[in-house]
């Protein structure tokens, strides 16, 4: 409750339990998770397109994302380790004798009288797809296309087309992915000693401090590498079969 501009008190935090639940985080085999804000001035350039073009039959599918600009919603989305996503909405509301609201759309400061409510729920949760593991960082970026958001997450390198009101809909085609990187290695940070390419320069591997290493295939024009294999130790190495087939030997 927000009442006076000395004194903050909490009165909701995003955490697992408060988004879902019980009977759903229970089966969640880890409760590791990332939380992102969602930019609301990227988004309401979009939604704000969306709803000048649509149909008057598409009035209901439209009705979610309608409130997210005309409410303010702030949006928190969480990555959960099963790689679901649960898109949660704080709103902040204004309320009287009579138990009327002022949307926070409306609301200049909070230095005010009546007091400040936020409230928090749970706007969907879709079902584990995209994600092989909760991201460490994620940005939401314009899109050439005017009625779709880019989705980039970090690690693995991955990018997203998100329509928003198939996505606030709940629809599994709210969201597609472009281009999705390797998985994430631990023994990549490992600084790389040196490079060791085929003959015919389509593979290459990476000699790293300590030893080991990785070799990768070099494909689409030597835009892209796919990982082949890895060694633990090794003194002498030979990339074979463009990548595919490194041999490795110790002293």
């Amino acid at each position: 409750m927000l009442d006076a501009p000395e004194h903050l008190q909490l009165h909701a935090a995003l955490d697992l339990f408060s988004s879902l639940p019980y009977s759903v985080v229970s089966q969640v085999n880890s409760l590791a998770s990332s939380v992102f804000w969602v930019d609301r001035s990227t988004v309401e350039k979009v939604i704000i397109k969306l709803l000048e073009d649509r149909n008057q039959a598409d009035d209901a599918r439209y009705r979610r994302i309608r409130e997210v600009k005309t409410e303010g919603w702030d949006l928190f989305l969480r990555i959960l380790a099963d790689g679901s996503v649960v898109v949660t909405a704080v709103a902040v509301r204004i309320f009287f004798a009579s138990w009327s609201y002022i949307p926070s759309s409306k609301i200049q400061n909070i230095d005010r009288r009546p007091p400040t409510l936020l409230q928090q729920f749970t706007l969907q949760q879709s079902q584990p797809s995209l994600f092989s593991s909760p991201p460490s960082y994620l940005y939401l970026l314009p899109n050439p296309d005017l009625n779709l958001l880019t989705l980039v997450t970090s690690p693995p390198l991955m990018s997203l087309d998100l329509h928003p009101a198939s996505f606030f809909d709940a629809q599994s085609n709210g969201l597609r992915i472009n281009f999705k990187g390797s998985e994430y290695n631990p023994a990549e940070e490992a600084e790389i000693v040196r490079f060791i390419r085929t003959p015919e320069g389509k593979g290459v591997g990476a000699l790293r401090v300590g030893g080991g290493g990785d070799a990768w295939k070099i494909v689409e024009g030597g835009t892209k590498l796919i990982r082949c294999g890895e060694w633990e130790r090794a003194d002498f190495v030979v990339v074979l079969a463009n990548g595919k087939q490194p041999l490795s030997r110790l002293r």
